[in-house]
Parts: structure tokens; sequence; C-alpha cells
């Protein structure tokens, strides 16, 4: 299945939760770091969204997912795919038979998340925070990112504005209403 949804809403928590649940992680994040790596570039969201459109424009709009998808086929389990974010990619997944979940929270929430993770591509001011937001909203070409098309075209969205253990029982009573698709 894949994971697609909005910045800060809580797609690794529910990837994370997935692999408790005997799932393996596919992330989009990873495939783009080895190729920011490769490329000796500076590792930043910007430099993310750049580097997955430049990959999508020569190889195809979905090539990095079917590249991750490629992967999940030999690993012969159960997979989660995260992050899915140009609509061409959420298409792949409903057109193969395969569930596209999302996850969306409130801006507020989000900010507060990703200001408390940290990280070297998510420690952005305010105004940088909704830049990005707009940049990976506004895609129209078929290889570029627009995230609320992904969430539209999910199967089931989770919305995450409270604690982990209410995602947790949100996860639970989505696979129990599924688990006949899985390995379970």
């Amino acid at each position: 299945m894949g994971i697609t949804g909005t910045n800060g809403s809580g797609k690794g928590e529910l990837a994370t939760y997935l692999v408790s649940k005997g799932f393996v992680h596919l992330s989009v994040r990873s495939f783009l770091e080895k190729e920011i790596k490769a490329r000796n570039v500076s590792h930043d969201r910007d430099s993310m969204r750049i580097i997955a459109n430049e990959l999508r424009q020569m190889y195809g709009p979905t090539y990095i997912i079917a590249s991750l998808l490629n992967e999940a086929h030999l690993a012969g389990t159960d997979v989660v795919v995260e992050s899915v974010r140009c609509p061409t990619e959420a298409k792949l997944f409903k057109n193969i038979g395969l569930y596209l979940l999302a996850v969306d929270a409130d801006v507020e929430v989000r900010y507060g998340r990703i200001s408390a993770r940290g990280s070297a591509t998510d420690y952005v001011s305010r105004e940088k925070f909704n830049a990005q937001e707009k940049a990976e909203a506004e895609g129209v070409e078929p290889w570029d990112l627009h995230i609320p098309q992904c969430v539209a075209q999910a199967h089931f969205t989770f919305h995450n504005n409270r604690s982990l253990d209410t995602l947790h029982v949100n996860i639970d009573t989505w696979l129990a209403s599924v688990e006949n698709n899985f390995g379970m």
C-alpha cells in the first residue's frame, strides 16, 4: 500500500505502526536521499522536491514509485511505500489494485510537529513552511507534486490531530476492516 499526506501529518508514524504489524517500509525520502548524496547537493526539502521532479521528468512520472514497487515485489511481503506526492503515482497505486492511504492534520498541528522534529529538511520558519506547502500543492505537469490531488485519490484518510494512541486505534480499526487482503 502507499501513504500520501501533508507535511507533518503523520505519514511516518503511520508507516512505523504498519511495520509493527508486519509490513516492510519503503521510503521515497530514502530513495531521494541516495540521489542527493550521489549528486552532492544540499539536503533540504526544496532539493528533494527538485530532484524528485527531475527524475520523474527524465524517466517518467511514476519512476520513483515504480522503482519502490519493484523493490516491494522482490521483498515478497506486505509493503508500505511512503510518501506518494505526485497524482500520477497515486493513480498507479489504484490502477494496479493497491491501497492508497492518506494522512492529514490541521496546519497548526503539522507545523508544530515539524518544528519539534527539527530535522535538516524540517527546521524552517512558518513562512518557509507555507511556501513549501504551496509549492507541493500546485503542480500541473504529470510529474509534478500535488499532494491535495493525491489525498483526494486515497482509499481512506486518517485525520491525525490527536495523540499517537488515537492514530493507532484508527489504524487498527481500518486494518481490521481490510484484514482479508493482507497476510495478517
